[in-house]
């Protein structure tokens, strides 16, 4: 699909540069699906219920972010096509924040899985759960690398 859409847009968009920056965004978003999965099946095989609190709690806060900066990402899209390049700026803006908070999360989980490791029985829950909230704050980095694409199609659009 990925390969459909920009093949369309790379006969559609006449000016160079706007049509790799296009590309670019439409890769980046297709990298957001694919963590997404990678978290989705972390869910069919992580015992979520044997995980402390404290770490469940980080797994739905770094979920949430990656919801909410997904959200930014298509509410800035949105103003990009409708042609209002400020609010698509500024939507790009609050998905780097979000991005910086799921950085602290990640961190803090991280903590956690230290703080909690000598107490589970299971040293590959240990690692699966590592990578589980790695892959969920993946999402946000990539909806940031998304973000970073709308911001400069809005800045050259306003040119």
């Amino acid at each position: 699909m990925r390969r459909d859409i920009i093949l369309k847009v790379g006969t559609s968009i006449k000016e160079g540069y706007i049509r790799e920056w296009v590309a670019r965004l439409i890769r980046r978003l297709d990298l957001v699906a694919e963590s997404s999965k990678e978290a989705a099946r972390y869910l069919t095989i992580i015992p979520y219920l044997e995980i402390p609190v404290e770490l469940r709690d980080v797994v739905e806060s770094l979920s949430k972010l990656a919801a909410e900066g997904m959200d930014l990402v298509l509410d800035g899209l949105e103003a990009l096509i409708e042609g209002d390049e400020e609010r698509a700026a500024a939507h790009a803006s609050r998905v780097e924040e979000i991005e910086e908070r799921a950085d602290d999360a990640l961190v803090n989980g991280r903590r956690l899985l230290i703080k909690y490791g000598e107490r589970m029985r299971n040293a590959a829950l240990i690692v699966l759960i590592r990578d589980f909230i790695e892959s969920i704050e993946k999402i946000t980095d990539y909806a940031e690398d998304a973000a970073d694409y709308i911001r400069t199609l809005a800045l050259r659009l306003a040119a």
